[in-house]
């Protein structure tokens, strides 16, 4: 193979790699535009700045949490992350001190499996090769090499947690904000996790409600 073919070898590869690299970063926005946004209502009529006390209530697992240890976990990231994340608002202990109450009900709380086949996968690895023109220049050419590689089949686990909250006014006992939210982490087996996410970004949520009123 002359020089020049080499270099078009070269560039046909790199052109190759781009395609798959392109391929497969719009099949991940895809993805992300496909993942379900939370539904939400807020009271319009309601001033978010007349809060200055909040009050977390307990966790309502619904009977879908079976252990104990996680139950008290997720109660706690209730309280703790609303700590954290709510910061325009004072949190107080008692309800009859508070503006508004948050109430959450846990309405999904499941792993769920899924069985990737065994496939081969085409790689690439790089391999350097030194070539020398008429005159003696010699010139390094590095290439993208294609191996077919064999891949086991192998589980995938997705956790998926679905939660309502509500932000209920003390004086009419009517919510002024509320959310459905539901989030499945692909390849995770952790729902904890996936259950910290979707009260952080809740808290987050009301702080914002609140500063901006």
């Amino acid at each position: 193979m002359g020089m020049y073919d080499q270099i078009r070898s070269v560039a046909i590869m790199k052109k190759g790699v781009k395609v798959l690299f392109s391929t497969a970063l719009m099949l991940v926005m895809m993805m992300s535009m496909a993942a379900a946004k939370p539904k939400d209502w807020v009271d319009p009529q309601y001033s978010f700045k007349g809060i200055h006390t909040v009050t977390i209530e307990t966790m309502d697992l619904n009977k879908l949490v079976e252990n104990d240890i996680d139950g008290q976990n997720m109660q706690t990231m209730f309280q703790s992350e609303a700590a954290k994340r709510v910061t325009h608002a004072k949190l107080v202990p008692q309800t009859e001190l508070a503006d508004v109450r948050i109430t959450g009900q846990v309405q999904q709380y499941d792993i769920s499996n899924s069985v990737i086949p065994a496939h081969y996968e085409t790689r690439y690895h790089n391999e350097t090769t030194t070539i020398k023109d008429k005159d003696g220049k010699e010139t390094t050419i590095t290439t993208q090499v294609p191996t077919t590689e064999y891949v086991p089949a192998r589980t995938v686990y997705t956790s998926t947690v679905r939660l309502r909250l509500d932000v209920i006014d003390q004086k009419t006992g009517k919510a002024v904000f509320s959310r459905d939210d539901t989030r499945a982490d692909g390849d995770s087996g952790d729902l904890q996790r996936t259950y910290s996410k979707l009260i952080t970004v809740f808290y987050k949520e009301v702080d914002r409600k609140i500063r901006k009123g």
